[in-house]
């Protein structure tokens, strides 16, 4: 027993130095200004979208979008990068529905806190009410979510 302990306090230590070797300086937790980053005006209208990392490929991987108080909108659209959306609404209320066409009768509301997985190639569409909305969008590889998220999308 003890000889297997060093051997795995040996490999731990082995590894830590390897980890710390390749590893950057760790820095300070910050809370970001999203209202000083620079944001891009989308879908005619006044709402920004705001990339805070990229993938791979230099395309925008999280993003906050932000959409102002009484946006209806105008057309339905879907992303076909085979990646899955995780949307979710920090502040406001999210009205949101799947379909080929926007019906504001299909809309469903969602709080703050709500979080929406939307599949590659679901048409969909995004609108305001009452409130500003703001989201925060991530993309993630189908293959690479964990078993529960799997579970609840019927991938497993």
């Amino acid at each position: 027993m003890k000889c297997a302990t060093r051997i795995l306090l040996s490999a731990v230590m082995v590894l830590g130095s390897v980890v710390s070797v390749s590893a950057a300086e760790p820095m300070p937790t910050k809370q970001l200004d999203i209202a000083a980053l620079p944001g891009k005006n989308v879908w005619k209208s006044d709402a920004t979208v705001t990339p805070l990392a990229f993938d791979a490929n230099g395309k925008p991987a999280i993003v906050v979008i932000k959409v102002p108080a009484g946006q209806q909108a105008k057309a339905a659209h879907a992303t076909k990068d085979g990646n899955i959306r995780f949307a979710m609404v920090l502040s406001g209320t999210l009205y949101y529905a799947d379909g080929e066409s926007v019906d504001k009768a299909k809309e469903k509301a969602y709080p703050a806190g709500s979080v929406l997985a939307i599949s590659s190639g679901v048409k969909h569409w995004v609108s305001t009410r009452e409130s500003a909305l703001t989201l925060l969008l991530t993309a993630a590889d189908p293959d690479k979510l964990s078993p529960m998220v799997k579970k609840q999308f019927g991938m497993m």
